[in-house]
């Protein structure tokens, strides 16, 4: 145990090393801000950061199995049945989507998810459609993730979920709406770029006057404006929200170890919130309960 600990503390002050550097993307951060930040720069920074401390560890003798080396990826794509991820900070905004999901209007409804890369939305998307009440509520519940480079036919066969077919975009399109007619049904369409994209699959979207609803996550705030409904607008986490979550990321159910409070936080601050950062950095740290006889949470996730 107190190795485990002198390891852990080790490793901390070398990370806190590495995410304190003149480049870091994060530091570009300030106010709430980050329309000048590119996502995938964020991402390639932290990758680094993660390379850099992957070699630390082995430098001081990782192999004595106290830490694993989790995969620290950016999910770029989703399947038709995403898995649900860790959520922190965004409870009230989870209940307040069940609650427009679930709610008594009849007509079909399209509800905006926005904010920055890394923010979140995936998550909160993804926590929504594995609910429960959720998953009891909607007859169909499908997902659909479209990339700014998108195929229509593509797009069609993830929300049929089939992965081919030789019939034509159209034809395909009639299926969809034959599969949706008359049921009351969830579609989720992550991470869409234009107003397009929405345009060339929504024309099959029926309004069976069933309480239907569609989500839609953006990067881009005009995209959702086009809507004319309803925001939920994600915002970086507090910093009480923000430690939450490196705690679980990087420690499970045991929380922090009281002596490396300290520097862990001084690393969550250099996150400014970032959910994406946090989680990465705090999966750098992950126990591997199989061999500590700790229990903890996978580290994989998708904002």
């Amino acid at each position: 145990m107190e190795d485990a600990r002198r390891y852990s503390a080790r490793l901390l002050r070398y990370l806190k090393k590495a995410v304190t550097t003149e480049s870091d993307p994060l530091h570009q951060i300030h106010g709430g801000s980050v329309s000048s930040v590119d996502l995938q720069t964020v991402i390639e920074e932290i990758d680094s950061i993660k390379n850099t401390v992957m070699g630390f560890k082995d430098e001081i003798g990782s192999k004595d199995d106290h830490f694993t080396q989790p995969k620290c990826s950016m999910v770029t794509t989703t399947s038709t049945t995403p898995g649900k991820n860790t959520m922190v900070g965004f409870d009230e905004q989870l209940l307040r989507l069940l609650d427009k999901l679930t709610g008594q209007q009849s007509n079909r409804q399209v509800i905006p998810i926005v904010g920055m890369g890394g923010i979140g939305k995936t998550t909160l998307a993804k926590n929504t459609y594995e609910h429960s009440l959720i998953m009891h509520h909607f007859d169909i519940r499908t997902w659909v993730t479209i990339s700014p480079k998108y195929n229509v036919k593509e797009l069609l066969l993830q929300l049929l979920s089939e992965k081919n077919s030789q019939i034509d975009e159209q034809l395909l399109g009639q299926k969809l709406h034959k599969m949706l007619w008359g049921r009351r049904y969830l579609i989720v369409i992550d991470d869409i770029w234009s107003i397009e994209a929405w345009e060339e699959v929504s024309r099959f979207f029926p309004d069976n006057n069933n309480g239907s609803r569609i989500v839609v996550t953006a990067r881009i705030s005009n995209v959702a404006t086009h809507f004319n409904s309803t925001c939920f607008e994600l915002t970086f986490l507090d910093e009480d929200k923000s430690w939450k979550l490196f705690c679980e990321k990087a420690f499970g159910q045991v929380g922090c170890p009281s002596e490396l409070e300290d520097i862990g936080k001084e690393i969550v601050k250099k996150c400014k919130g970032l959910p994406l950062s946090i989680s990465v950095i705090g999966g750098l740290l992950g126990y591997d309960g199989r061999k500590s006889g700790r229990s903890r949470k996978g580290t994989s996730y998708c904002m």
